[in-house]
């Protein structure tokens, strides 16, 4: 064998062991959302995982990127070719500043709430559910799990009961039959707890969950709001579409629309 055909033999082999491991490495879910604020409405979803990087395209065509390997999340609306961009620590201090607004809003509900009829208080609470729970920096979070078991899409899967300050929150149906997700498990815990700083009131407590599931949420249940995975692959997703395309325009990120609105 010449060198020159040894030389591309080994590159070829390098580049296949390269391939698989990327493969091996990656993951592609699709999800289906409804119930709660959306009634009979079914929100379609699909994610792409690579490590220290993830892609959510939502129902309505928005794009969330998160890149950890960055510090960064973009935003991205491909209909009007926009973007906008928030760091995590940006994120947290808009967060904190949420957090504390709604702590004012729901103890200000709840005295108007002490003079409520027993049915229609009854009412509210359960409209009100998780926030009621978790709206404090120091509530007390449990975890309890893994628990009853069933199959949901094919999948073995395990409940988990997220509560705060005894108020139950979160039912998690947990497989850990889901192949490939193993070697993005830390960087899958890592987007969830940075995510659940997007989510003032509650974010505590699903970061707490998320910490302690053993394997991956198939099933999230939440304020009357039911997510289910319906197909998970092993996929390689190019570099290129964890940036921002050429020639979008940025505008202000959701968190400084929401500072905007609340001066």
């Amino acid at each position: 064998m010449t060198t020159r055909l040894m030389r591309r033999t080994i590159a070829v082999g390098a580049a296949s062991l390269l391939a698989v491991s990327l493969f091996a490495q990656g993951m592609y879910t699709e999800s289906t959302t409804s119930g709660g604020p959306m009634g009979d409405r079914t929100i379609q979803s699909k994610s792409y995982m690579m490590p220290r990087m993830f892609r959510h395209e939502s129902g309505d065509g928005k794009v969330m990127i998160v890149r950890l390997d960055k510090e960064l999340v973009y935003w991205v609306d491909p209909a009007d070719k926009t973007y906008s961009e928030s760091t995590f620590k940006e994120i947290e201090e808009s967060m904190k500043k949420a957090g504390a607004q709604m702590d004012k809003r729901m103890a200000e509900m709840e005295e108007k709430m002490k003079d409520m009829p027993p049915e229609q208080r009854a009412m509210m609470e359960k409209m009100m559910g998780g926030m009621m729970g978790g709206k404090s920096k120091d509530a007390k979070v449990e975890v309890t799990g893994p628990g009853e078991k069933k199959s949901i899409g094919g999948y073995n899967c395990a409940k988990y009961t997220v509560s705060s300050d005894g108020k139950e929150m979160m039912t998690l149906w947990v497989s850990k039959d889901v192949r490939g997700f193993e070697s993005l498990k830390k960087d899958w815990e890592e987007y969830s707890r940075r995510m659940a700083q997007l989510t003032p009131g509650v974010g505590k407590a699903m970061a707490e969950a998320f910490k302690k599931l053993d394997g991956y949420p198939i099933q999230t249940e939440m304020m009357g709001v039911t997510t289910v995975v319906t197909k998970v692959e092993k996929h390689t997703t190019p570099p290129s579409q964890f940036e921002v395309p050429a020639g979008y325009t940025k505008t202000d990120s959701p968190l400084k629309k929401m500072e905007k609105k609340d001066e």
